[in-house]
């Protein structure tokens, strides 16, 4: 579970080694954030975005890598980065070229965000929930897992509620062996958006589609610094 940033680094399948560098990128922290993104490109608002190209880059600390390898091939003009609104994240927005904050499209404030703080968090929650009840077979839990209830606002960001109540089902010798597929949580959370009617789906998506639209804005500049 989890391995798939692993067997790239072993096998030195990483940014550097690909030739699909499109005339714009979106450089992202990970396959949370690359995932979600192909998929609201599919929302109809957003169809003309689908031919960007969107990078993982594996983590937050491979971002400047990226950006820079983007750099040296002359695309100084070519994208720009999402980061999350944590620590690491603000570390590489000291060192970037363009970028995007999470806090962005919640008006600047200075609450700790990351990319799942975009959605709401009853149906983050009911999403999580779903994606641990699935790892019941997989022998990841050492205790039987009962579900995480929502009653309350949770501080953000979400995941760090989140990953305590997580690794409180796993032996503490076990918790360096296993994480939570966010990912996972984005296509089950994803999958349940797709079955809501057009005004639930519009309220579930709201920040995402901010968000997006920030991305547009963003690319209308690159588009004309490059004619």
């Amino acid at each position: 579970l989890n391995k798939y940033q692993l067997v790239r680094q072993e096998l030195g399948i990483m940014l550097n080694d690909s030739f699909l560098i499109g005339d714009v990128n979106i450089v992202v922290e990970g396959n949370t954030e690359k995932l979600a993104l192909h998929r609201l490109f599919y929302e109809p608002d957003f169809t003309n975005l689908q031919w960007l190209n969107i990078y993982n880059a594996d983590g937050v600390n491979n971002v400047s890598q990226a950006l820079n390898y983007l750099g040296k091939n002359n695309l100084n003009w070519s994208g720009l980065a999402l980061l999350d609104d944590d620590s690491e994240g603000k570390s590489e927005q000291e060192k970037n070229w363009d970028f995007i904050e999470i806090n962005n499209v919640f008006k600047n404030d200075k609450l700790e965000r990351t990319f799942e703080d975009l959605f709401p968090q009853n149906l983050y929650i009911e999403s999580f929930n779903e994606y641990c009840s699935g790892l019941k077979d997989f022998s990841v839990f050492d205790k039987n897992y009962t579900n995480y209830e929502y009653t309350d606002e949770i501080n953000t960001p979400i995941i760090k509620t989140l990953e305590k109540h997580f690794f409180s089902f796993i032996n503490v010798e076990k918790h360096a062996k296993n994480s939570i597929t966010k990912q996972d949580i984005i296509r089950i959370l994803l999958d349940k958006t797709d079955k809501m009617n057009e005004s639930e789906k519009n309220i579930a998506l709201k920040k995402c589609f901010e968000l997006i639209e920030l991305l547009k804005e963003k690319i209308k500049k690159i588009n004309a610094n490059a004619q």
